[in-house]
């Protein structure tokens, strides 16, 4: 679910939506063998997300030159912090970082944490775990940018079950209320959470008409 009209940024050469594929397919292999060599993580919560942070990653962002710090890029907020071995899988499938970096996921002394943590991978924009907390980090980096004056855009992914958590709609609420265009929040809807099916412990629908209700253009 997608949850704001975005402007498709293509990479240069050959084939976009091949390209994405190639990224999403190294980083199901590189999250995976990962979170096996860790013995720990959620693979479901990164597999599903690969196809999203292909697309993102891929054809999306507007990362300058791959540079982390370039302070007109487009910034990308983990909110479904679970999903960082997906995360650091994406950044070493976009040559970003080396393959030693997701495959050696929850490693003591390692920068890899189990979830993104800003102060060990700079490409990090954030810290998230916390649920419910990246979307409205996200929000302030919307409204700092617009703020200076700058075209970047800012991205967050949530989970589904992740917007059972009320400050997602706090930061919904502000987001209209401040009509941030430049913001984009994608929702991978997989109908799962760590226990159960999310509509036997707190049911979403309608989720899309929610969204609308707060003021968001849903797709």
């Amino acid at each position: 679910m997608t949850l704001a009209a975005t402007k498709t940024r293509a990479r240069p050469g050959g084939d976009a939506a091949a390209f994405a594929a190639s990224i999403a397919r190294r980083t199901r292999q590189l999250a995976i063998a990962g979170i096996y060599r860790a013995g720990s993580g959620h693979p479901g919560g990164a597999m599903s997300c690969a196809d999203i942070l292909g697309v993102l990653y891929g054809c999306e962002l507007n990362i300058p030159g791959g540079a982390a710090l370039d302070p007109d890029r487009d910034r990308f907020v983990l909110s479904k912090g679970h999903a960082a071995p997906a995360l650091y899988a994406a950044w070493a499938a976009m040559g970003y970082v080396g393959d030693d970096i997701p495959l050696a996921l929850r490693r003591i002394g390692t920068t890899a944490q189990g979830h993104p943590h800003v102060l060990d991978q700079p490409l990090s924009e954030t810290s998230t775990g916390s649920l419910g907390q990246g979307v409205s980090v996200a929000v302030g980096m919307a409204l700092g940018l617009r703020h200076q004056g700058r075209t970047a855009r800012v991205y967050a992914l949530l989970g589904d079950g992740e917007c059972q958590e009320g400050e997602v709609w706090e930061a919904a609420m502000s987001a209209a209320h401040h009509r941030l265009a430049n913001l984009c929040a994608l929702i991978d809807y997989n109908k799962l959470q760590s226990d159960d099916r999310n509509a036997n412990i707190m049911g979403l629908e309608r989720f899309a008409s929610n969204w609308r209700a707060f003021g968001w253009k849903a797709v």
